[in-house]
């Protein structure tokens, strides 16, 4: 994979772990993942990526 997408991707995940954290009161993480077609596996991994991604820059 090369750079370029490798930065598109993580763009769009970060914007998909934002609205995930946004989501409605009442809803939990599982059920906004499932009512937008999100794979629990993918999310899950890709916010553990960012997150350490977070960290070691800091």
């Amino acid at each position: 994979m090369d750079q370029l997408t490798h930065t598109v991707r993580r763009s769009n995940w970060i914007n998909i772990i934002r609205q995930c954290q946004d989501r409605p009161a009442g809803t939990t993480a599982k059920q906004w993942l499932a009512e937008n077609d999100i794979s629990e596996k993918s999310y899950y991994y890709w916010l553990r990526k960012i997150c350490i991604t977070r960290k070691t820059t800091q």
